[in-house]
């Protein structure tokens, strides 16, 4: 498991989409581990950004603009244009 940085709120439903994932659609585990990766890069890069722990309520905060600058911080960081495309 990933440590996924955000408030117990977002962790639930964070977990419970990994489960569906899991179980209800039955994607790879290779996939499920990289959303996992995923999401942990995209909530630390939010731990920074806010400057706290994110929860459900605070994503509807995110703009497009916040979003782009993780994508180019990932890029710059060496992440190959596959990855990124997952990241999306």
């Amino acid at each position: 498991m990933y440590d996924h940085p955000v408030q117990p709120d977002l962790k639930i439903t964070i977990d419970q989409w990994l489960d569906w994932l899991t179980h209800e659609k039955r994607v790879s585990l290779h996939t499920v581990d990289g959303y996992q990766r995923d999401l942990a890069s995209f909530f630390k890069f939010l731990v920074v950004h806010f400057g706290f722990k994110p929860g459900i309520q605070d994503l509807n905060t995110i703009e497009a603009r916040e979003f782009r600058s993780y994508l180019s911080k990932r890029k710059s960081d060496g992440l190959k244009l596959r990855s990124l495309a997952r990241n999306v």
